[in-house]
């Protein structure tokens, strides 16, 4: 904290992080013809991740149904156009990046 320059990096980093994770919120109803406010999507996104953190077991999917009931809470959308773009949501945002970082994980490995 004592550092001011890296204060105002880690801050910087931190929102752009928010952004990108909340992008393709947005994206995933732009594509099922859903347009969802900017200002909707950051706030969603960090609280539909509060799910995540509760004792569940493993694999059970608590973030999609808590981000669809925030969908239909917050918004005009059914319960399920609001559970398909939670789907895609979620599709793009968890298993894209494992594949495309096992992918580049592999490149790496082969490379070297």
């Amino acid at each position: 904290a004592t550092d001011r320059r890296a204060l105002a990096y880690a801050l910087a980093f931190s929102y752009l992080g928010w952004l990108f994770f909340a992008l393709p919120l947005y994206f995933a109803g732009q594509a099922l013809g859903v347009p969802l406010s900017a200002l909707l999507v950051l706030f969603v996104v960090p609280a539909s991740t509060l799910a995540g953190l509760a004792p569940s077991p493993g694999g059970s999917g608590a973030v999609v149904p808590v981000l669809a009931v925030l969908l239909v809470a917050l918004t005009a959308v059914s319960g399920t156009t609001a559970t398909a773009i939670a789907i895609v949501y979620r599709v793009t945002s968890y298993l894209v990046p494992i594949v495309v970082g096992g992918a580049a994980a592999l490149y790496v490995i082969r490379r070297a």
